[in-house]
This record gives structure tokens, sequence and C-alpha cells, in this order.
């Protein structure tokens, strides 16, 4: 290391040899094991491919199911999801309204 590079800007020494200089010895870490190193690594190799396929203009940011089958099912089912906490009575409510409308169009 060179003199310039062993001192802060303001002139004070950089301290070596803590855990925040081991990674410049070029051993293994004793912070992380093979485990999560890997998992590490597959995350980078994640995030490029998802910057790289963003790129081209695909866009992944939308959580479906775990499958085309269950897409296909939370498709299909998508119109019968309701958090109303009476259905029966407001899908009767509607045929009503429906029922008088179209009542109302044949006069």
């Amino acid at each position: 290391m060179t003199a310039a590079k062993k001192r802060w800007p303001d002139g004070t020494p950089k301290s070596r040899g803590n855990s925040f200089t081991a990674h410049l010895d070029g051993k293994s870490s004793c912070m992380a094991t093979r485990a999560e190193l890997a998992n590490a690594r597959q995350s980078l190799v994640s995030s490029r491919s998802v910057e790289e396929q963003r790129s081209m203009g695909r866009a992944h940011n939308t959580l479906h199911g775990l499958s085309n089958k269950s897409d296909i099912e939370i498709r299909r089912q998508r119109s019968q999801i309701s958090i109303d906490p009476n259905p029966q009575q407001t899908a009767d409510k509607i045929a009503r309204l429906v029922g008088r409308a179209n009542h109302q169009r044949s006069q």
C-alpha cells in the first residue's frame, strides 16, 4: 500500500487487520459459510438475469401463481373473488337493479 492509501484524506492512519480489512488477505471469510456464499452468488446471477430481461423489454414485476396451472386457475376464479361480507345479498340486490333496468327499457 502506498503512503497515500495508508491514510485518510485528513491524515488519520487507516486501520488494518480488522474485520473490515480481513478480505484483503485473500483468505476465506470466517463470517460467511460456503452455503451463504453460494446463496449470495446465486442472488447476483438472478439479479443480473432479471436486469438483462428488463433491458430486452421483458418485465417480470408481477407475482402470479407459482405455475402456469395456478395462473390459469387464478384467472378463472378472479371474477368469483369477493371481500363482501354477504355476497349473496349483494348479488340479489344487483339482480333486482338489473331486472328493474331491463324492465324499464322494455316499456
